[in-house]
Formats: C-alpha cells, sequence, structure tokens
C-alpha cells in the first residue's frame, strides 16, 4: 500500500472510530484495529492518531480521549501482540505510539503521603460506609470536606452527586498532598474527565501517577505543553514526555 493509499486508510479509520457514540465504544475499537491488524498499520495509526490529537484535529480528540488510559486497552490485546506493536514501534521510530504502548509497563509512582491522614478532620469518626453514602447525597461545605477523602469509593459517589460543582472537582483534582487513586476516579467519570480544566488539573498535579499523565498530554494545547515542560515539581517522565510531544511536527 502506498503512503498516500494508507493515509486515506488512517482517515477513514478515524472517522469511523469518531462517528461511534460512547468513548467505551471507541476504546474497544482501537484496540479490535491494534490486535487486527498488522503491526506496521496498527502502530503507524496509532502515531497519526497522536499526532493529529497534538494538533488538536476534533476527530483525533475524541477517539484519543477514550483511550488516553493505555492500560485498559493493554488489557484487550495478548502479550505476543503487544510485544509485536512495541517492535515495529521501535523499527518505525515511531516515538508518541512507543511512550503510549510502553507506559502501562512502567513501575507505579510510589503514594507519598500517608492515606488516611488526608481524611477531614470532622468526618475521620465516620466510618468508610457512612462517608460513601454521605458523598452521595452532601451539600454544600461538606463536599469540599469529602473531597479530601483518600477512599476510592467516596470520590466516586461524590463525583455522581448531582451538588457536585466543577470548582469542587478542581479543587479535588489540584489538592496537595493527595493519593493518586482517588485522582484516577475522576477519569471514570465521562462528565468531568472530558472537561480540559479538569484534565489540566489532573496532569499538573505531581501527586497523579506518571503513567497516565504522559498518556493525557497529547490532549493538551501546545501553550500548556510548554508550561508542563518546565514544571519541576513534575516528575522528569512527564517533563520529557510534553517536550517530546512539542517535537512532534504540526
Amino acid at each position: 500500500m502506498s503512503g498516500t493509499d494508507f493515509k486515506t486508510l488512517c482517515r477513514q479509520w478515524l472517522q469511523q472510530l469518531a462517528a461511534l457514540p460512547e468513548e467505551a465504544m471507541r476504546l474497544s475499537a482501537v484496540a479490535e484495529l491494534l490486535a487486527d491488524e498488522s503491526p506496521a498499520e496498527a502502530v503507524a495509526f496509532l502515531n497519526d492518531l497522536i499526532v493529529q490529537t497534538v494538533r488538536r484535529d476534533p476527530q483525533a480528540l475524541a477517539v484519543y480521549g477514550a483511550v488516553a488510559r493505555a492500560q485498559r486497552v493493554m488489557q484487550r490485546i495478548s502479550e505476543v501482540q503487544l510485544d509485536a506493536l512495541v517492535a515495529e514501534g521501535r523499527s518505525q521510530r515511531a516515538v508518541a505510539a512507543l511512550q503510549w504502548l510502553l507506559s502501562p509497563s512502567a513501575p507505579r509512582s510510589r503514594e507519598k503521603v500517608e492515606a488516611e491522614s488526608l481524611i477531614d478532620a470532622t468526618l475521620r469518626d465516620l466510618p468508610l460506609g457512612n462517608r460513601r453514602a454521605l458523598a452521595r447525597r452532601a451539600k454544600g461545605e461538606v463536599l469540599n470536606r469529602l473531597a479530601h477523602d483518600p477512599d476510592p469509593g467516596v470520590v466516586l459517589n461524590l463525583l455522581h452527586n448531582p451538588n457536585v460543582t466543577e470548582t469542587v472537582v478542581m479543587g479535588l483534582c489540584a489538592r496537595r498532598p493527595t493519593v493518586s487513586r482517588t485522582l484516577e476516579v475522576v477519569l471514570d467519570v465521562p462528565k468531568w474527565s472530558q472537561r480540559y480544566p479538569v484534565r489540566l488539573a489532573l496532569v499538573k498535579n505531581p501527586y497523579f501517577d506518571e503513567r497516565i499523565a504522559v498518556n493525557l498530554l497529547p490532549l493538551l494545547t501546545e501553550a500548556d505543553l510548554s508550561d508542563l515542560r518546565r514544571d519541576e515539581s513534575l516528575s522528569e517522565s512527564v517533563r520529557i514526555a510534553a517536550a517530546l510531544l512539542l517535537e512532534l511536527p504540526r
């Protein structure tokens, strides 16, 4: 297949994926594409998807947003297939695709704080089940206090609470110190995870797992990538990843 023909095929794949109505459907479809197509075509498409995302292509943003958490895609393809994709990525020198493919295998960042110490002082005497129940119906200042909670179940219920505002969620995402697992829950709620300020706040939080942070970077603007590249509060891997994305052809 000629280069021109393959670019046309990539655009067709992208249009088909973007037309799917739900993120979960896009994730499944991308996993199938990576597993079923030849490693050469799959890696070339993945790299092009990330490049187009960095260029702010609307369809690419919609598709990549569904697969930014690479680990969820990796669960749907075999180790043999993943090894073949990584080898092909190295052969093609597809830097963007390789970064995405290799991120789930990196060591998980160690939590930097004792989780229980994060519970708001006024809520520490409440059993976990009570805090989770309260998070579903809380209002006012109690919402902000629950946003400190290190339990992912509490935070998930809070995010589904109809009284929660973006201000509360942004405070949760920016809070330091915290534990990554509660920040990661935000990505499970599309109402919040699809908002640009929320994504940016997560990436800028040094307590957020860097394996996930590096794969949210393509969703950010060039100006924000430039700022992140120079942010010494972030890990070296996140800063290097931001710099690599800035070097991609526009």
